[in-house]
Formats: C-alpha cells, structure tokens, sequence
C-alpha cells in the first residue's frame, strides 16, 4: 500500500511562521477551530436545530463556502492568514449561534473599535484602531474588514464569532502577489520585536573587539585568579585583586593612594560610590584612556630600539641577592595589567610593605616575580638539564597551575622565533573569502603597483619586520617579547632562520620597486595579437572563438570607433604576465620547489577564470600546496624550538599541533601573496568586466584599451544626447541636485553606460513620486495605452483574446507584427513628458499612509522593518486608499499615521528627474539635453506613458481607420496590442489591418522623436520592399514558425505560447551560472530549484491558451536547460562528496517541486484576477518528462555521468513507456520540436 502523504502546514509568508509557528493558518480553518466538535452521525444540531439549510457548526466547509461564492469571498476565506490569541492572552471562544442580529459588517467593526479604544485593561495595540487615538486621520484597516466578502462572512459565521476574530486574532490580507497587509490584531512588528536576531553591526562589533586583542595579553588582563607561588592551596576569588587596564594608576602612586591587605596585595582607597576601581562590585564601564601622540611615539621608539637583553642581564645582576632572601617568604604578586604589559626593560620603583617583606619590586625583571632566571625563559639560546632544576614547586591544582605556568612563563622572558611564529600568528581559517570585488570597474592608474601599506610601514623606508607582521599576522605586544640572541652576538649566526627570513623579505621589497612591470606587461598582454594594425580585429582572434558579427556584409566595427572591443587580455595571457612578475619579485626559496610553483600557477589561473559573482576561498588558494615543499616552512616547529622544552612540563601539546600550526602558516603566507600581490596587480593593469552578451564571464582589458574605449563613448555620448557642464554652471548643478556614477558596459559593436542612482534610492520624495505615477496607472489604465508590465499583464490579456476569438483561430489565418522602438529612453522629448505628466495628475495634493513592512531573510537569519509608503490615495478622499507593494514580499502594517504630498512637489521631483539628470564619468558632469536616465525609478512608468500617449494619439486612430476624428460609431475590434515599454506586438485577422499597422511603424514618429529599429522587426507575412528590415521570424527543424517577443515565442499559426530560448544560442551555459565550489546537497538542490522558476509562469501551462502537446514540450524544455546547468555545475565543482544516489534523490526532488509550484502560480492567478486557469496535468507525467530530459542530455556526456545515466534509465523504466500511450507526451519529446537546445554549448 503506497504511503500516504502529509499534508503540509500552511503559514503564509515565513514571518508569519516565525511569529505565530502553527497558530498560522487559512481564515476558513481558524474559524472552524473555533467551533466545537461536531454532533455525531443521526443526531441533532444543538446550533440550528436540525434545521434543513443546517449552520456551520453541523456542515463545517459546506456552508462556509459554496459553489456560487464569488471569487473575492473565496480568496479571503481561503488566502487570508489568520492567528488567534493564546489562552492566557484571550478569553475561550464564544459559544457559536447562527444568523445575527441584523447589523452589517461595517456597523460591527464601528462598535467593536469603540469597545477596544475604550477597555482600558486591554494593555495591547491592535491594528484595527490605529488613527483612532490620534484623531482618526483615516480607517483604512476598518474599511478592509467591512467590504462586501466581510459581510457574506458576518452572515456564515454570526455575530459572536466576527467580534472575537475582531478583537482576539491577527489577520492578514492578501496584496497583490507576496504581500499581505494586517488589518486586525497586535502589530506584526511588535510581536516580532523580541524575536529579532541582533543587529550584524553590534555582532560585528562585539566580535572585533575580541578578535583585536592579542590571545595572550587578552587572557593575562581578564583573568580573575591569582596563584599563590609558595603556597600548595590555590588563592580564593576574595584575595586575588586584579588593576584592570582602564582604571590602572601609576606604580609609584600605589602607597599613597592605596592600602595593603594581610597578604601583601595593594588595593587602592575607594572614594565612595560612583568608584571606579575594581575593589567596588558596582563598576561602571569607562572608555580606554589613550596616550598623547607624542607619548606613544616615545613608547614605541623605547620599544623598538632599547636592548632589552643588556637591560635583563643588569636587573638580574641587581636582584639576585633580593632574590635568594624572598624565597623565604610566601609571595603573592599582583598582576597589575599596565605591569604584565610592559616587559620591555621599564623601571619602576620598589613597594614594600610594612612588614619590610618586598610584595612587587619593578627594579627585577619580569622573571624574577616567579624566581626564573632569564636563561630558563623562552630564547633562542640552548638551556642545559641543570637550569631546570633550579625552578620552584608551585603547589596549585593540576588546572590552575597548568594555566598560569603558561603565561607567566611566555610573559617571563623573550621570546624566540619559532615560539613567535608558531604561537603569535593569526588563525587563517580555510573557508576565509579572498576579497576580489575590489578587482572590478577600477579605472584609476596609478604609478605604483602596490600600495604603500603593503610594503612599507608608516615610518620612512622599508621595513622587513613590518612585512613579517602584515604576512603572518602577528601584533606589536607579542613582537615586544621576541629576541634573538644574534643580536648580541659579535657573530652573526649564518643558521638563524629568522634573520634569513628577513633578508628574504627585505629582498622582495627591493625586487618590487626594480621590477620592470611595463615591460613584462606588454610582452605578456599585448593588444597586438588582438587587434590589426587598421584598427579591427585580426583573423586569428575570430578563428579562435570570438565572434565577430555582421550585417549585410559590413563589418560590425564599421565606423571604426569601437574596434578594440575584442582587446581584451585573454585569461592565459593575465596568468602569464602575474607568473611573470611573482617569480621577479619573490626570491625563488620562499616560492617552494617547482612542485609548489606548478601549483600555484594553477591556483592563480583558477583564480583569474572565476565568473562575476563566483567566490575564492583560503582552500582554493592552497589546493595541492603542502609544507614540505617550503623548506623554510618546515623548519618552524617545535622540535627544533629550544625555548619550547622547559615548558613541556606544563603543556600538553598533541601530535598533530605542530602540523596544525604550519598549516596555518602556509595559509597566511599564500592568503598574503593573492590579497597582497595577486590583486593589486591585476587591479592596477587590467579593467575586470563583463560583458552584454556573455553574462556572467570575466574580462580583463588592459587600463590603455579600456581609456580608448570609454573615451570614443563619451564622445558617442555627447554627439547624441549629453552636454559637458563647466564653469559656473557646473558647480551651482553640483550643489542643487545629485549626480549619478556612471560605467560602461561593452556590448556586441558599441558600449552600454549603466547609470548608478544608489544616492537617489533613500529619497523620500522620489519614492512617494513613484507610489503616485503607480496609482494613476492603476486608476486610469488608458493613459499608458496597451502597456503591460509583467506576465500577469500579458497572461491576462492574451487568455481574455484568445477565449473571445477561439473560434475563428481554426478558420482565418492569424498577422503578427513585432517591433522595437530604437533607443526608447534616449529619445524621450522632455517639454512633451512634462506637458503629459501635468494632463495626468489631476488632485491637487496626495495622502500616502505609513505602514511598517517586515522581511524575513531567511539566508541571514534575521527580520529587518523598515517604513514603506504603500497606500495612496487623492486629497480629498481620505478613505480610498489603494494599496501599491513593492516587488519584494513581506508584510505589511498600518502605523495609522498619514503624510500629505502636493501637486507641486510632484512636479518639482519630475523636473529634476527629467530635466536635470546630471551624470558623472570620470571626474567631468555632463547633462542629458535628451532622453531619460534609463535604470531611474521613474523612468519605467515615465516612459510607458509617454508612448502610451503616442498610441492614443496617433495609432489608435491609424487601428480604427480614422473613426476616432470623424466621429463615427466604432465597432469593437478583433485585434490585440500589447506594448511592454518599448516593445509592440499586434495581432490581428486582416492582413490589411497589420500591414497599415506595420506601414506606420516604419514612418516613425517625428513629433515624439521616436523611430522603429530596423533590426529588431518581426512578421509573418509579406510586407512588401522590407530589403532594410531585419524579420526575426524563428523556424525550428519542424517547420513551425514562432515570433520573438519579450522572451516568448509565440506560434504564428495558433498563438500558442512557448518561452524563448534563442538567446542562448550565442552565449555558452557555463557562463550563466554561478558555482559554489564547495557545494553541498542542500546547495544544489536550491540551484535546481532556481533554475526552474522562472519557467513556471501559467501563461506555459494552461490549457486554456496552449495544447497538451505544447503544455508538455514547455515542462520538457525547461528540463533540457536545467540539465544543461546541472552538467556544467556539476563539472566545474573541483570535487564531490555527494554519492549518485543522494544526486538522484535530488533530481527527483527538482521535479516535484516543480510540479507544486506550476499548481501554487495556477491557484494564485485564479485568485487575483478573473481569469481561470486549467491544468491538465499529472505529476506522474511531470516526473517522466524530467527524467527524460536528463537522460537526453547526459547521453551526450556519457564519460561524466556513466554511474548517474545508469540510475536515470533505471528509474525512467519504473513508468514504463508512457509516450506510447500518450500522443502528447511522444510530440513533447520528439527532438525536431527542440531543435534549438541541440545548438547549445554546454
């Protein structure tokens, strides 16, 4: 027996869920959860009575909802998400009586928001009377709930019940798409206030100040106990007193500022409350006083030229005979922060107590406070068995004894270099991201390769140990304890690992500033292998993959101005030339063997082949390098350590720490080189870009061809529609308006400027302008013409077509004409934009009501709210709102607060938009004369308007053969035009009728400044002399005709719709993805899951439109793609984990999400719009189709999926041979229909 599915709990929207987890759920359902069980079978109602029309409590979903229901009722019954009050927070439920007592929903929702403003127990806001309290601005909330589908509720569920969803519940209406608005209970926000994850800049900040601080000197400042030296009992928490840092005083203040307790611990006088010393349990927090720039210059000069063993030696001759005198007495030093952090040969003057028994002498060295003699400290030195003799017993538990031995013992002596290396370098992890966005859109030139901060410390000149700091890591406090005894040595050891290292390091220096980078870049990266000596691009280049296209026989560099578009550097060459100069400035024994070197190459070249938004990680970096191929690598450890044998008593230390922290060495070295060296090279020679056609691929142009470049489309620009602003002119623009950055993006022959308008995005004005334009072209839809903005539009309209003419598809022949309007934004005539704009806005001033929208991310983790205006309405009807969302989903929550934008605000913002669009390349402005920004907020519904005004001022009249002007009746046309901003599609019957069509198209419009391109015409007929228009009629190897627009492709002889991908026929797959090299099964199953939605629109899948055979060659060729990607993914991950049969679990997965989602978008449109969609299809089918796409397409890489095809034909043979059966499913399949994906590189 197959196992029964579960059904799967519904909560809306993800914030939602988190806020309410199951309580979550239909409107329908939480008022049946309100009601009692029902009666049992043969027994009477108690409710109703066993009346014959019975009542909800006996028929549930019956006589909730109904076949005659209308579709708005149907929605809120079944789309709405309601969540009622917990017991504590909400009296039981009231008990159920049919019918009510005569008051309409709009009378019960008055005195219910009278009875809530007026309880003054009830300590919680509801949403329902917010405004109210403020004076009652508007009640937009309480005309949601009192609408026409409200009312047939109030009839279905009575009285009681309404006024207890009203006031004990949380509701939430649907918004057009993933919106939904809250009309009734506490406010989403609140609720969501102690849920919310802390925000990234304290967690970031928190953490920094943790991970500033150096481990060792972090862990002497906090901690909290203080071992007893003599003793054999550890110090209880009472005595041990430690100075924190911030509230340290000087040494020789202590004894007149201070007192002594019995055990010789000095504790400062307490001045009462409000003190700040850390005897006083109630400290308040104090900001880290800093020193004086010319106090920390003085410091850091002792600490970097005082000879601290000279200095070690003459305390320790001074101190020894104190020495041998305290060993007699039981110490218990104070560990003074400003004392433990300042070993560097400071003096500081003797405190003794009463009872002449020494408690912290400054005048001994740090070794001294434990009775260790300097030769027994961490040094580069050898130490004999005997010095170890002469260490005292400390009698403390195994835990604190093993704690504070270490860090008394690193903080008592210098340090040597492996123990430095080792121990003070910072962690790298290996999942750490190498920072490459900085390689991209940079057009600055710079003299010097690298910046001053990689190579060079702040002081004047270079300095090796500054690099050695920067490379590995390590802090200035831990350089403080490192000393090497070479220094003081007549001799210098020729051995030490450590001056060799430096004399390595201080060669690389030199060898950066000698290298000949300009002559090493030309010989690796030279255009001339790219472009001839006339300009254009040379055979060789074509003949190995760059595509050189043309039209009509010309060249498409015909006016030679763009020529160096195929200049790029390929990705051999940017390897060779960074190879090139690596091995010049590196010295050959810090880049390894020639093992390390080959794969380091490698890793640089996975490193330059990334697409855009692919990341690099520690791991890759390293790939096959090991340790063993740097010898100065290996000689770090702790076997060749001498300082590192004394402590062995008191640390543990594992097999494999060693290894471990060489590792972690490797990394930090081979992070450096790519951070360091790797990218400011390629950063100050290459301009990293994509390009239009190829998507995601990377291209490196070098900083002279992209000059030449931006310069001849800055020229371009100013010939056409921009003006240089100078002088005065150009500093008062400066001040009164914004400027937006500008970079350019190269296309097939020119260059494309993106306009960034980041600094525009938090205007308040210019979003309340677009919440506006969007309310108008939602009340007067006329004005924009036949625009339509997404593919609901076209959905919707093409559906209501297709039903009112089905009949005459199958009799008369069908005219397509397709064009394009040739630079729609650039050729938009402000004076007439502005005359429209002030034609359509006809309030005089607009109320726009705040609400508080909440997000859930759920790859963050976290809920952001933020104010969003989403409700519009005209000045003087402070009650018609309509709602008008963002394309993101979330939820949305009246505030009931509402704010006032006047008409000539409005006007204001659209002038600056539209006259004064001042752009910035490089460091000139320059003014558009003509056009508008493209990428602007406004700009979509701008221009949609402005040749919405067009059709209806010209076209509509050339479509109704000049009725409009006469003045005669007009006959409903069977013709559809549908515009999607600059793109025009008419369908019509009469040939006659298209070709006028088409004829006035290819006139152009002089009075709009608006002309057709030529290029981009499309037409299933003949037009006559069309020897300049360019038809992109597509035929596949079945001979079926399709015209191109606005991604679909629609069938010339029955207007059957199927997605377009012709477009990938010039671009490869690969460079449409993004990998994660490190992918998991969860990573993959949600890049599959991705690739499909896009292609889940009703508009493939309804019956209503398409054919069965259609509706099953769409599911079949959305298949196809994704396991095109599938494949490419797969091959560029450098190694798998995931085993063929978790691979295949996750294919089939692909395929029944898929399946559910085509059935959520047909229940969607259904309920937002009047059109009603069928789907005739089986997930049984569905599954089939996929798995036979797979297996299509991994056939022709057999050598990579052997295992995986072998699983796949194994599962596709548990259906059997289902296309035998079905003549749709054998047309779906049939390769000749998918002529096109067999063109495909992948």
């Amino acid at each position: 027996m197959a196992r029964r599915r579960r059904r799967r709990a519904f909560g809306g929207r993800p914030e939602l869920r988190l806020a309410y987890g199951a309580r979550a759920r239909p409107l329908g359902r939480a008022i049946l959860e309100l009601l009692p069980p029902p009666p049992p079978p043969g027994t009477i109602c108690p409710a109703c009575r066993g009346a014959a029309a019975g009542c909800l409590a006996c028929r549930r979903w019956a006589h909730l909802l109904r076949a005659d229901d209308p579709v708005a009722y149907r929605r809120l019954v079944t789309r709405a998400v309601c969540a009622v009050q917990q017991a504590p927070d909400a009296p039981p439920p009231p008990r159920y009586t049919p019918g009510n007592a005569g008051h309409s929903q709009a009378q019960l929702v008055r005195e219910t928001t009278k009875w809530i403003v007026a309880d003054r127990s009830c300590k919680t806001t509801n949403v329902l009377c917010n405004g109210i309290r403020e004076g009652g601005l508007s009640k937009h909330a309480s005309n949601l709930v009192s609408s026409s589908s409200w009312d047939i509720l109030l009839h279905r569920v009575g009285d009681l019940l309404m006024c207890y969803i009203l006031r004990h519940s949380s509701v939430f209406l649907p918004v057009k798409k993933s919106d939904y608005l809250q009309v009734t209970g506490v406010p989403l926000n609140i609720v969501l206030q102690k849920r919310m994850s802390t925000s990234t800049p304290a967690r970031n900040k928190q953490s920094r100040s943790i991970k500033d601080k150096c481990p060792t000197c972090y862990a002497w400042r906090n901690a909290q106990m203080t071992p007893n030296i003599s003793g054999g009992n550890p110090v209880s928490s009472s005595k041990a007193e430690f100075y924190s840092s911030d509230n340290a005083q000087k040494v020789d203040a202590l004894p007149s500022s201070g007192t002594c307790d019995a055990v010789g611990i000095i504790k400062p006088k307490c001045s009462g409350d409000g003190c700040n010393c850390s005897n006083c349990f109630t400290q308040k927090p104090r900001k880290r006083k800093r020193l004086y720039s010319w106090q920390r210059r003085s410091k850091q000069k002792q600490v970097c030229y005082e000879d601290r063993s000279t200095e070690l030696s003459k305390l320790n001759k001074s101190n020894q005979a104190t020495e041998v005198k305290n060993q007699r007495h039981s110490l218990q030093p104070t560990a003074d922060n400003t004392f433990l952090g300042a070993n560097n040969g400071n003096n500081f003057p003797q405190i003794k107590e009463p009872g002449n028994v020494p408690v912290l002498s400054s005048r001994k060295s740090p070794s001294s406070v434990l009775d260790i003699m300097p030769s027994q400290g961490l040094s580069c030195g050898y130490s004999t068995p005997g010095d170890q003799s002469t260490r005292p017993q400390v009698g403390l538990s195994s835990y604190l004894q093993l704690f504070f031995n270490i860090f008394f013992y690193l903080q008592s002596g210098p340090v040597c270099f492996n123990c430095l290396m080792l121990n003070a370098s910072k962690c790298v992890s290996v999942d750490s991201p190498i920072r490459r966005h900085g390689i991209f859109y940079n057009k600055r030139v710079s003299k010097n390769v690298f910046h001053r901060n990689n190579f060079t410390s702040k002081r004047k000149g270079t300095d090796g140990l500054f690099v050695i700091k920067r490379i590995f890591g390590i802090k200035e406090c831990c350089i403080n304890f490192f000393h090497c005894n070479c220094d003081g040595s007549p001799t210098r050891n020729s051995n030490c690992l450590c001056h060799w290292l430096l004399q390595q390091v201080k060669n690389l220096i030199r060898n950066s500033k000698r290298c000949q980078y300009k002559k090493l870049f030309v010989k690796h990266c030279s255009a001339k292998s790219k472009v001839a000596e006339d300009g254009f691009p040379s055979d060789n280049v074509a003949n190995e993959g760059s595509i050189q296209h043309s039209m009509g026989g010309k060249s498409a560099y015909s006016d030679g101005s763009f020529a160096q578009l195929e200049a790029y550097s390929t990705h051999q060459q940017v390897v060779s030339f960074v190879w090139a100069v690596l091995t010049r400035i590196i010295p050959q024994p810090l880049l390894g063997n020639p093992s390390s070197q080959r794969s380091l190459r490698l890793n640089i070249w996975k490193f330059i082949r990334l697409r855009r938004f692919e990341t690099f990680q520690v791991t890759d970096c390293i790939g096959e390098l090991k340790v063993s191929y740097y010898s100065w690598l290996s000689k770090i450890g702790y076997t060749s350590c001498s300082c590192f044998v004394p402590m062995r008593k008191y640390t543990e230390v594992s097999s494999g720490m060693e290894e471990q922290r060489q590792n972690n060495l490797l990394r930090c070295w081979i992070s450096w080189l790519f951070s360091d060296i790797v990218i400011p090279l390629i950063n100050t020679y290459f301009y990293v870009t994509e390009r239009e056609t190829k998507r995601y691929d990377v291209f490196y142009y070098p900083k002279s061809v992209w000059r030449n470049l931006t310069s001849n489309a800055i020229a371009s620009l100013n010939a056409q529609s921009f003006r240089t602003l100078c002088g005065t002119s150009r500093r008062a623009i400066r001040h009164l308006y914004r400027s937006s950055t500008v970079r350019f993006l190269p296309k097939t022959k020119d260059m494309r400027p993106l306009v960034n308008f980041k600094a525009q995005s938090k205007d308040v004005i210019l979003s309340k302008c677009h919440l506006v334009i969007k309310k108008v072209r939602d009340e007067n839809p006329e004005m924009f013409g036949s625009s339509v903005f997404d593919y609901d539009s076209i959905y919707k309209n093409l559906s209501s077509f297709i039903s009112s003419v089905r009949t005459q598809l199958k009799e008369l022949k069908v005219y397509i004409v397709v064009a394009d309007v040739s630079k729609a934004f650039d050729c938009v005539n402000h004076d007439m934009l502005l005359k429209i704009m002030d034609d359509v806005l006809k309030g005089d001033e607009y109320v726009l009501r705040k609400c508080k929208k909440v997000v859930y991310s759920r790859s963050k983790n976290a809920v952001y709210r933020f104010d969003s205006n989403v409700s519009v309405s005209n000045g003087n009807s402070s009650h018609d709102f309509s709602i008008q969302p963002s394309s993101s989903g979330g939820i949305l929550v009246d505030q009931g607060t509402a704010s006032t934008i006047r008409k000539e605000d409005l006007q204001r913002v659209l002038f600056e938009q539209v006259k004064c669009n001042i752009l910035k390349i490089a460091q000139n402005f320059y003014l558009q004369q003509v056009g508008i920004a493209q990428g602007n907020k406004l700009s979509p519904n701008l221009c949609s308007l402005y040749y919405g005004h067009l059709e209806n001022s010209v076209l509509l009249n050339v479509l109704h053969d000049g009725k409009i002007n006469s003045g005669e009746a007009i006959s409903a046309p069977e013709y559809l035009l549908m515009r999607f901003i600059d793109d025009f599609m008419f369908i019509s019957f009469s040939k006659t009728h298209s070709l006028n069509f088409f004829n006035r198209l290819r006139r152009g419009f002089v009075y709009y400044n608006s002309y057709m391109n030529d290029r981009k015409y499309g037409f299933n007929f003949n037009v006559g002399s069309s020897e300049h228009c360019h038809n992109r009629l597509y035929k596949g190897d079945d001979g079926v005709a399709f015209i191109p627009w606005s991604g679909l492709l629609i069938n010339c002889e029955n207007l059957e719709i199927q997605a377009d991908y012709t477009r990938y026929s010039d671009i490869k797959i690969m460079s449409t993805i993004t990998v994660n090299m490190h992918s998991s099964m969860k990573d993959l199953s949600s890049k599959l899951s991705h690739y499909m939605r896009p292609k889940c629109h009703p508009i493939f899948y309804d019956s209503n439109i398409n054919s069965p055979g259609t509706v099953r060659l769409n599911i079949y060729q959305a298949f196809l793609l994704c396991a095109m990607k599938f494949h490419c993914y797969i091959r560029n991950l450098p190694y798998s984990s995931m085993s063929k049969p978790e691979v295949l679990h996750i294919i089939k997965s692909t395929f029944r999400y898929m399946h559910s989602l085509i059935i959520s978008c047909m229940q969607g449109v259904e309920l937002q719009s009047n059109v009603r969609p069928v789907l005739k299809l089986r997930r049984k089918e569905t599954t089939w189709l996929g798995l036979s796409a797979y297996i299509r397409v991994l056939q022709k890489k057999q050598s990579c999926h052997r295992d995986l095809l072998a699983l796949l034909i194994a599962e596709v043979g548990g259906y059997g041979c289902m296309d035998r059966d079905s003549d749709s499913l054998r047309y779906a399949v049939d390769d000749s229909h998918s002529s096109m994906f067999w063109r495909f590189r992948y």
